[in-house]
């Protein structure tokens, strides 16, 4: 038992003694822990940046009135990349300066592999650096200050981007625009072309078919292109391949008030179970690869781009409403807004929400479908004026009802105003039932007030 116990202790004792070897001999990077203010600028001042790779290729980032380019490049910069550069260096510090052979830059990725940064300052400083390679934590870089061999290491997100391919510095966005600088869009496929103009703020219209389009579809459609993102370039086309251009699938042409975008979609393609597709601008040589988002506009029904705001106001723009219903809860009821306050057509205050609600109704319809129907005797009709003029609104005759899968009906309405006819929902006539009930309820008040003052004066 005690030859097995000595045995036990040999062995502890060995593996002592191996790992004390290996954990003193193993390479390890000395550094001096101490902080150290490396750069230091004020954001905005920034005017230049140029990274240098060590094949000798180079990218110079340059401000021009405000737009950072790709200048040796032709390209716009990617502004998130300009502002990270900005963002990452302007306050950078050393986590730690390296004191084991700092003499050796090539042990720590500073020799000829090394990227050099090169930025220019609006007071005509320059500040000029090396990136290295990253710690064996790899949660930090070398880098190092030109002139100068000392050799530091600094926070990873402050130096990796530097390696990223050069494209990662380019702006993705190739059809950028204002959606608000839009004044006509034109769209085509190889079956028709559908012209649509602004009209006024929110307001365009399809000229062939003189229809008014809703805000929120062309904002939709328009979005669609302003949103593009380049996932990859082709900047030299290979070889005779039309890439779908030779008959593009779908043009548009966006008149801005500056300038004229040309954006054509050639042919598409699945990778995996994304559909991409390529893009192309007029005047421009350069093949975008992006997600063909574009597609549903083929064959493009204009109809369904219709204006289904049936007041097309704002509510905060009506001053008097005026409206009547004819069955049900029958009356009358005017209300005028005077300096943001609802009131009666007597001049006193009226209390609640309903008058909000009822403009807020009244700016929010929406025509469930378009129709055609014989206007006979209306259920309601609700007359409304803003500094724009005035407008009438006729509801009813009752339309079939909505059944939704539950069994639940809704009811529904024929309406029409300016030679428009459509479909709605019951929301307006409820609040406008609201309505005359407040005003017969104030109504009957002054008539029992009346009543009594009759009493006292007999």
């Amino acid at each position: 038992m005690k030859e097995f116990r000595g045995t036990i202790i040999a062995l502890v004792l060995l593996g002592l003694v191996i790992g004390l070897y290996y954990g003193t001999n193993r390479p390890q990077e000395k550094v001096e822990d101490k902080e150290v203010a490396l750069i230091r600028f004020e954001k905005h001042e920034l005017l230049e940046a140029s990274i240098i790779y060590p094949d000798e290729r180079k990218l110079h980032l340059k401000e021009k009135e405000g737009v950072w380019f790709v200048e040796n490049k032709g390209w716009k910069a990617d502004n998130s990349m300009v502002n990270r550069i900005k963002h990452q260096l302007h306050d950078l510090d050393a986590r730690t300066k390296v004191i084991d052979a700092p003499q050796n830059p090539t042990r720590y990725g500073l020799g000829k592999n090394a990227i050099r940064v090169a930025l220019k300052l609006s007071n005509d400083k320059k500040i000029d650096f090396l990136v290295g390679d990253p710690n064996p934590s790899a949660v930090s870089y070398y880098m190092q200050l030109l002139p100068g061999d000392t050799v530091y290491t600094v926070k990873k997100s402050a130096m990796d981007y530097f390696s990223h391919p050069e494209s990662s510095f380019r702006d993705p966005r190739f059809a950028r625009f204002d959606i608000k600088d839009v004044q006509e869009l034109h769209i085509t496929d190889p079956h028709q072309k559908i012209v649509i103009e602004k009209k006024g703020v929110e307001s365009w219209r399809a000229k062939a078919s003189d229809l008014d389009v809703d805000h929120a579809e062309m904002r939709r459609i328009l979005s669609k292109a302003a949103a593009l993102k380049a996932l990859r370039f082709i900047d030299q086309q290979e070889g005779p391949i039309s890439y779908g251009f030779s008959t593009p699938q779908l043009s548009m042409r966006i008149v801005l008030k500056k300038e004229v975008l040309v954006l054509e979609l050639g042919s598409s393609f699945a990778v995996g179970k994304d559909q991409q597709a390529y893009y192309r601008l007029a005047g421009s040589d350069t093949i975008y690869v992006s997600r063909a988002s574009l597609q549903d506009l083929i064959g493009l029904d204009v109809l369904s781009l219709r204006n289904r705001k049936v007041c097309r106001i704002q509510s905060e723009d009506i001053i008097e409403i005026e409206g009547e219903i004819f069955e049900g809860v029958k009356g009358t009821a005017i209300i005028q807004n005077k300096a943001s306050e609802w009131k009666w057509s007597d001049g006193s205050l009226v209390s609640g929400s309903t008058p909000k609600r009822l403009a807020n109704a009244l700016a929010d319809l929406q025509a469930l479908s378009f129709v055609a129907f014989e206007k006979k005797t209306p259920s309601a009709q609700i007359r409304f004026v803003t500094s724009e003029g005035e407008k009438q609104l006729f509801i009813g005759p009752q339309a079939e009802s909505e059944t939704d899968p539950e069994g639940n009906s809704f009811p529904r309405y024929y309406a029409s105003i300016d030679s428009e006819q459509y479909i709605i929902d019951a929301h307006v006539m409820r609040v406008l039932e609201d309505l005359i009930r407040e005003q017969g309820r104030k109504t009957e008040q002054i008539r029992k007030v009346e009543e009594l003052h009759e009493r006292i004066e007999k």
